[in-house]
């Protein structure tokens, strides 16, 4: 089980501001890998009311990863179990899993998101490109993730913008939420 402090910027951009972001740092979508997020809740919504997150990811088709994310007053507490595929099969057929405290909840999948995603060390910590998938929507994000301060790694992305000319972009909401709110105004 692994755990840590998640402190990242994230911005929404333009397919064409996306382009010229995998040119300016050598780093191609193409030559990444994919992930599959499926995020549970309770048919009561107990976990996203107390604003936080649960997920599976399925890294290129192989590796399951169970996470749950909790707000902290900087960042997100970020609890990662790694699954097998017994597990996970069991998992989906009965809604429960004995993990990470979640044996008292009856969960149900909310959500599904298909990311193609690369990244690299940049700065003061790791960037990564996504080009997301959902509900017949497709949408580019630029996430960095850091060890210093939200607002320190906003303002390094903003020159980063600069640096490139890109000056259409604006603060995402988590996938989570964008992948829950296309569903609800399908």
């Amino acid at each position: 089980m692994g755990k840590n402090i998640e402190i990242e910027a994230k911005f929404l951009i333009q397919k064409k501001d996306f382009l010229k972001l995998e040119e300016a740092l050598n780093l191609f979508i193409k030559d990444g890998w994919e992930q599959i997020n499926e995020y549970f809740d309770t048919p009561n919504k107990d976990i996203s009311s107390s604003k936080s997150m649960l997920r599976i990811r399925t890294i290129d088709g192989k590796r399951r990863e169970l996470t749950i994310k909790r707000p902290l007053t900087n960042g997100l507490e970020e609890t990662n179990v790694d699954l097998s595929e017994r597990q996970y099969q069991e998992f989906i057929k009965i809604g429960h899993i004995d993990l990470l405290d979640l044996g008292k909840y009856q969960l149900q999948k909310q959500g599904e998101l298909r990311t193609i995603r690369n990244s690299k060390p940049y700065l003061d910590g790791e960037i990564f490109l996504d080009e997301n998938h959902y509900q017949g929507i497709i949408d580019y994000e630029i996430e960095y993730e850091v060890q210093t301060s939200l607002e320190r790694a906003q303002e390094q992305l903003k020159e980063l913008f600069r640096r490139v000319g890109i000056t259409d972009y604006k603060v995402s909401i988590s996938k989570y939420k964008r992948c829950l709110e296309a569903i609800k105004n399908k």
